[in-house]
């Protein structure tokens, strides 16, 4: 027999079925696709080029930013929902609620493109403003990748939070690569790369939705 929990938030009936998942996902999908094809329109008829709302301080940034924001909302709700705190567990969501709050902050303010055209105007390369760029976004990787394998039985716990954790995680690696293997770019690969990045920042945001649902639904 189906195990149906039903959520204090929400009100809705959370099947723990792949079909609920996949619903959700082609919902979102669609959205963002439709958000991309927007911002792409505003680039054809009112921008210079197609690809403006995609570069810093467009369309694009804004909703990555709001999402983060969000995002990181959430997480902080999951931290004051956890039965127990231990690092593992509550420090977490706490962790997580900081460190989205920060992506969030340094996303719409593009705190270190500043940081890097600064450095590389005192030295007076600006070459170097891009790598400083490209590490610190392979950065964001590494502490990503540590971060899941150190709280990785916190994380495995809710399973649909850890699917869509690593499908959120194949569309930032596809945006690091283009990022950093591409020198010149056209408008259709800043276009792929930061759709990548949308679609890795709404894949994560999802998960930590499904994981609060189901804290909430087990605090009741």
């Amino acid at each position: 027999m189906t195990d149906y929990k039903e959520s204090p938030v929400s009100g809705l009936m959370l099947h723990d079925r792949p079909s609920i998942l996949f619903l959700s996902v082609a919902a979102l999908t669609t959205a963002l696709l439709m958000y991309i094809a927007f911002a792409i329109y505003i680039g054809v008829q009112v921008r210079p080029t197609m690809h403006t709302e995609f570069e810093e301080g467009g369309v694009i940034t804004a909703l990555s930013s709001v999402m983060l924001g969000w995002t990181s909302g959430l997480a902080f709700a999951c931290f004051i929902l956890s039965p127990r705190w231990t690092l593992r567990t509550g420090g977490f969501w706490l962790l997580l609620a900081a460190g989205l709050a920060a992506l969030s902050i340094d996303e719409i303010a593009q705190i270190h493109e500043r940081l890097g055209s600064i450095f590389s105007s005192q030295i007076g390369q600006q070459e170097k403003s891009k790598l400083m760029n490209d590490l610190v976004v392979a950065g964001y990787g590494v502490v990503a990748a540590i971060g899941f394998f150190v709280f990785y039985r916190e994380i495995s716990s809710y399973r649909r939070f850890l699917v869509l954790v690593v499908c959120g995680f194949l569309f930032y690696v596809f945006h690091t690569v283009i990022d950093t293997v591409i020198v010149v770019k056209t408008s259709w690969h800043i276009i792929m790369e930061e759709s990548a990045k949308l679609f890795a920042v709404a894949f994560f945001s999802l998960g930590v939705l499904y994981a609060f649902l189901d804290k909430a639904s087990a605090h009741r």
